[in-house]
């Protein structure tokens, strides 16, 4: 299982207090991918990993809670891997 087409989202918070920071593809065996999975921030400051927005609501997957957590962990390492790639492009610039 691994993370493809990580990224940072554009959005503001909701009225509850959930903000979409990212969305990426989640890929967990060789021809099975799963698109627009969304990492989330909540309003106590926990991190989530949701679906894809299904057309007449509903869940759109079900994952055991150890997978998910699993899932959240790359997520989150991949935002800080585009963290430091845009620190480094904006060190970059300075010099």
């Amino acid at each position: 299982m691994h993370i493809e087409d990580f990224k940072k989202a554009v959005s503001g918070v909701s009225p509850k207090g959930f903000e979409v920071l990212a969305t990426f593809t989640l890929v967990l065996e060789r021809g099975l991918k799963l698109f627009e999975v969304k990492l989330i921030k909540g309003p106590k400051d926990e991190y989530l990993v949701f679906p894809p927005d299904r057309r007449f609501g509903g869940a759109a997957w079900f994952m055991l809670p150890e997978m998910r957590s699993e899932v959240l962990r790359m997520a989150l390492t991949e935002m800080d891997k585009a963290a430091l790639e845009r620190f480094a492009k904006l060190a970059n610039l300075a010099k």
